[in-house]
């Protein structure tokens, strides 16, 4: 069949309609909410969208069109698929012979498991006998049993009730077939736990005498999940032999309940599989059977009916008969009734007769297909306000505010929830994807606030809430995706004129000294002239096969970070990456091409593990990749390759270079911060300038211009092949012979070309044969590498390092000038002294000193009242 001819004949059903055959569905908003039946679905998560003709679940995430809705519920392939909607429509003679085609279906957890697996003998009889021994031998078990007054060797025959204890993996390995059967059909969980373990178990029958589902519930009372069902749609029927031999069935919502009934006497029970969830079996079973009538037995736990008025829609709409018999609020299910009049020592008669003593209404339906989908007293949840991360909504007397919804990713619904009713409040923390974090919200804010608010309400407003915080952040995912998009990929635009006065200035400056630095220092970057210098020739380095990277390390508060983005915002946006931290993994999953020759420049790294590998990893390897898992389009985990491109030159700031580990420092070069008394009044001039004058009104508004005017001059900059030529090599900066010194030399010899790149302009090109140009090493870049680079490796290969050596000096400066004829070992003095003298601060001389002790460069004593602390040189 052709596309259009599909679409055509897709049109011709209303897909609520077609469902609502199926489940009950509420009009909420715009759409259509019901129970899935794709999963075991207590509250209602399928959304149908008639706008869209579309459905989706927010439990399970099956999503789909009709087509998709007829292939998934009755496993048909695509074809088979089109056939039913050509019966549905009229399109076609209806062929009983043509046999639908039935598909594999995937995996309950992913998406859901195969029942046709449980007609196996050996899979699904096999447990049930398995579990039904373990009941024979099990206090626990039967104690829960008892408790709810349901031990009756009879029952628990009739009805194959057992329990599993987890012994079952003992029993089996997991290379034999028995364990891929069970673990196939869902008795194995998908991380290899048995699935009903610590529950009671109850069997449903498909027409076969094979097992189509299992119910379990929990023993223990503080389980997390109290009700559970085979992952998978729904099949099969409790208590078969009744459906076949009574035309008057008791319906419940609940295997206990119906197990209840019958210890009460009534055999002709059924249950469905929770509320609102019947099963397309059952309602076959039901509308199959001549004169059928059913006697509704759901629970009355203040959810105004609407789970028995939609499951007696369903059945009257198939020309059952229903009546519903109302339990009183006061004992709410069949259970209960049977507990609480035991205990008061009735009869198993008298509690019968109390039964049947309930009142008792019949639904009467006349349904139309236009009116058979709709809740005349609908309503939606409407937003109301969303102001400074608090998000209100109003639907009808509920109100619901809404906390720490994150605004930054995608399926993180935890956040704090507080309903308000009449006056009356409930908050509590709640993750919305979580069906059963959704049903205790409801249920607790239901005993809070009382009975004027209904709990079936609640939970359609919570699937709405959900549906649309769902929707919301999923937008805001897509929008910073498409500004990270942006952000990595920004292309710099430049005029052909403005691309010849970049090339002009640094062919007639020195980008470096005559353009770079004047510019830092009438932006207010004052001092720091050799720290300043590293930065922007390491930023020229991301061009290099080899890119050096760069460590700041500088106490809080002294600009450290000021600095570092004071040097990459003169880069063009395309070759920055900047991050204020970022996590382990990111960077392996950016584009590519998204760190190709770009400076990943990190505010602030503490050490502490976070960052570490993947950093080093793309500073040795210069590049990143990493084999994960992923699922394929058939949902099936596949290994998947990803690979990062380099080089890239990485920038980081700390304020303890003693948090970071030594594989990272020995990549990198170490710079210090100027924590001099005249550095700070530099930086004090330069802010009593920026803030307060009229000149640093006029460098703020000159400073647009000063930023692109460097962006382009670093877009013109090009990757070139830079060489030393031989008679240079007498004046290159002697080094030790230490390990270190051989990724100290590739630095050095990489500062040096991305030094000789920036005065490409102002040198000769050469030609390869190959046509491929460079430019070769002159002396004064050799020399400028060596102002720049003697102290930093001399202060790699000293113990004292930086600012820690600068502070012992000037201890030692202050021992000589009081000492006298004193050794300088002899010589006390405390840390307040040290700090006048030095012109620190507290916590910054406290620090310097500790680590002095810890190096054995002084020792600390107890002063002579005991009180306070002093120190001492150990070296004279």
């Amino acid at each position: 069949m052709k596309n259009q001819n599909i679409e055509e004949l897709k049109r011709k059903i209303d897909i609520v309609q077609y469902i609502g055959r199926d489940i009950a569905l509420k009009k909420n908003g715009k759409g259509h909410m019901g129970l899935c039946p794709f999963h075991d679905d207590h509250n209602p998560s399928l959304c149908v969208n008639a706008d869209t003709q579309t459905f989706k679940c927010f439990g399970c995430g099956e999503s789909g069109d009709i087509l998709a809705y007829i292939m998934r519920r009755q496993g048909v392939d695509f074809k088979a698929a089109i056939h039913t909607l050509e019966q549905e429509t009229g399109s076609i003679r209806i062929d009983e012979s043509t046999p639908a085609k039935k598909t594999k279906q995937p995996d309950a957890h992913q998406d859901s498991v195969p029942k046709n697996n449980l007609k196996k003998e050996k899979t699904g009889k096999q447990i049930v006998l398995h579990y039904a021994k373990n009941l024979e031998r099990n206090d626990q078990a039967q104690s829960y049993i008892t408790k709810r007054c349901l031990f009756n060797p009879e029952l628990i025959k009739e009805f194959s009730i057992g329990f599993s204890d987890g012994s079952l993996l003992s029993k089996i390995t997991p290379e034999s077939e028995e364990y891929l059967a069970l673990k196939e059909a869902g008795f194995i969980s998908k991380t290899g736990k048995e699935y009903f373990s610590g529950y009671i178990v109850v069997p449903f029958f498909n027409e076969d005498g094979s097992i189509g589902e299992v119910y379990g519930r929990a023993v223990h009372d503080d389980a997390k999940i109290k009700h559970k069902y085979l992952p998978g749609p729904h099949s099969g029927l409790l208590n078969p032999r009744a459906l076949k031999v009574f035309d008057e069935i008791y319906l419940c919502e609940c295997v206990i309940d119906a197990l209840s009934l019958w210890i009460l006497g009534y055999k002709n029970v059924t249950s469905a599989f929770g509320k609102m969830a019947l099963g397309n079996d059952l309602i076959d079973a039901l509308s199959k059977k001549p004169n059928c009538k059913v006697f509704l037995c759901y629970d009355n736990d203040g959810t105004d009916d609407r789970a028995a008025e939609s499951t007696a829609q369903i059945l009257g709409k198939r020309g059952v008969l229903v009546v519903r018999v109302h339990i009183s609020q006061e004992i709410k299910d069949v259970n209960n009734l049977l507990m609480l009049r035991k205990e008061e020592g009735k009869s198993i008669d008298e509690i019968k007769a109390e039964f049947d003593a309930f009142p008792r209404t019949q639904y009467s339906f006349t349904v139309t297909a236009e009116k058979q989908n709709e809740t005349p007293d609908s309503v939606s949840l409407a937003l109301v306000k969303d102001m400074y991360g608090i998000m209100q909504f109003q639907c009808v007397d509920r109100e619901y505010i809404v906390k720490k919804l994150r605004r930054d990713t995608l399926l993180n619904l935890k956040v704090t929830l507080k309903l308000l009713v009449g006056g009356r409040y409930f908050l509590e923390a709640v993750n919305l994807e979580s069906t059963r974090e959704r049903e205790f919200f409801c249920r607790h804010a239901k005993d809070r606030i009382g009975t004027t608010v209904s709990e079936y309400d609640l939970l359609a407003d919570l699937e709405s809430l959900t549906y649309y915080l769902e929707a919301f952040q999923q937008d805001l995912f897509i929008k910073l995706q498409e500004d990270a998009d942006s952000y990595m990929n920004t292309p710099h635009i430049m005029t052909p004129e403005e691309k010849e006065t970049a090339i002009t200035l640094i062919t007639e400056n020195d980008y470096l000294t005559e353009i770079f630095l004047p510019d830092m220092q009438a932006r207010g970057l004052r001092g720091e002239r050799n720290n300043i210098l590293i930065y922007m020739i390491a930023g020229v380095s991301r061009l290099d096969p080899y890119p050096v990277h760069v460590l700041v390390v500088a106490p809080f508060g002294s600009g450290k970070s000021e600095l570092q983005k004071s040097v990459v915002m003169l880069l063009p946006k395309k070759d920055v990456f900047r991050l204020s931290r970022t996590t382990e993994q990111v960077l392996f999953y950016v584009d590519e091409d998204g760190l190709f020759q770009k400076v990943v420049s990190i505010d602030e790294i503490d050490g502490t593990g976070e960052n570490r590998y993947t950093l080093r990893t793309l500073m040795s390897e210069r590049k990143l990749e990493i084999l994960y898992t992923d699922k394929n389009e058939l949902g099936q985990l596949k290994a998947k390759h990803k690979l990062v491109k380099g080089p890239t030159s990485v920038f980081l700031a700390t304020t303890d270079i003693d948090k970071i580990d030594e594989e990272t420092l020995s990549r990198m070069l170490i710079l210090y911060g100027d924590e001099s008394v005249e550095q700070t009044r530099n930086i004090m001039d330069s802010q009593l300038l920026h803030d307060n004058t009229e000149e640093g009104d006029r460098l703020k508004e000159m400073e647009p211009a000063l930023i692109k005017k460097h962006q382009d001059i670093h877009s013109v900059i090009e990757p070139l092949r830079v060489y030393f030529p031989k008679e240079l090599r007498k004046y290159i900066l002697e080094m030790d012979e230490k390990l270190t010194a051989r990724r100290n030399f590739r630095a050095y010899g990489t500062v040096v070309r991305s030094i000789a790149r920036t005065r490409m302009f102002r040198r000769k090109r050469y030609k390869k044969p190959n046509g491929e140009e460079y430019i070769i090493v002159e002396k004064e870049d050799i020399e400028l590498a060596n102002e720049l680079l003697a102290p930093v490796f001399a202060d790699l290969q000293a113990d004292l390092k930086g600012t820690l050596k600068i502070f012992y000096d000037k201890i030692v400066q202050y021992v000589d000038s009081v000492r006298g004829n004193q050794k300088r070992s002899e010589v006390e003095f405390t840390a307040r002294q040290i700090r006048e003298y030095t012109g620190l601060g507290h916590s910054q001389t406290h620090i310097n000193l500790e680590k002095l002790v810890r190096m054995e460069y002084l020792v600390k004593l107890r002063g002579k009242n005991g009180l306070t602390f002093v120190y001492r040189l150990l070296d004279d």
